[in-house]
């Protein structure tokens, strides 16, 4: 990663996932769900058929929701350190 900005080399969003242990402290567990979202995204663009529930889709939905509010906090804390 450049600073907090992914490159755009292969992988990249691997290593950004692979990242958020790291930078905002996210259980390995929790980082391999969102791996696990990324494979079947990447399985359906290139060989299509990946049926997703409702109830998966929402799950994933609000799982994104909840890393967007740890995202949020964690940059909110490295601006108030900078102050």
């Amino acid at each position: 990663m450049t600073g907090l900005r992914p490159t755009d080399r292969p992988g990249h969003h691997i290593v950004a996932l692979e990242s958020l242990s790291d930078t905002l402290g996210i259980p390995n567990d929790r980082v391999d769900y969102f791996q696990t979202l990324r494979d079947l995204r990447n399985k359906d663009l290139y060989t299509g058929g990946i049926h997703v529930t409702v109830r998966q889709a929402e799950e994933a939905i609000a799982e994104a929701q909840a890393l967007r509010s740890d995202l949020k906090l964690w940059l909110g804390e490295r601006r108030a350190g900078n102050r």
